[in-house]
């Protein structure tokens, strides 16, 4: 499993995502919703959108959409609800650092920048 750091800034962040613990206390996944509200040239970008990170074995975390409100037809989304948030190796220079992956940097970089340009575009 990959070492996260910064799971509870994430989540004092965003209060309403929740983590899934395993019996044996890995956490698995995180769940919930969160606010996207950016402001880019007047114009406010407002939603809560549903949201599912997997973390699976040695991966990077993968998140998907679960609300249905990002278009099946969006070119970044995969046919089951993935979200294609950028080339792995820019997320792990980006999110990698002293062997640990910086959830909440994954987050505000990756994450809620996919859905502000999904709403902006």
């Amino acid at each position: 499993m990959i070492k996260i750091k910064n799971l509870e800034s994430l989540c004092e962040q965003y209060p309403d995502l929740v983590c899934k613990y395993s019996v044996s206390g890995e956490l698995l996944s995180i769940e919930g919703s969160f606010l996207l509200n950016r402001i880019y040239e007047d114009t406010v970008y407002c939603k809560v959108y549903s949201i599912m990170i997997n973390l699976y074995d040695n991966q990077l975390p993968y998140i998907k959409e679960t609300g249905n409100r990002v278009d099946k037809n969006y070119p970044h989304r995969y046919p089951d609800g993935g979200l294609c948030l950028g080339v792995d190796a820019e997320i792990e220079l980006t999110c990698l650092e002293d062997g640990f992956f910086d959830i909440k940097k994954w987050f505000e970089c990756f994450v809620v920048s996919y859905f502000f340009s999904y709403e902006y575009y």
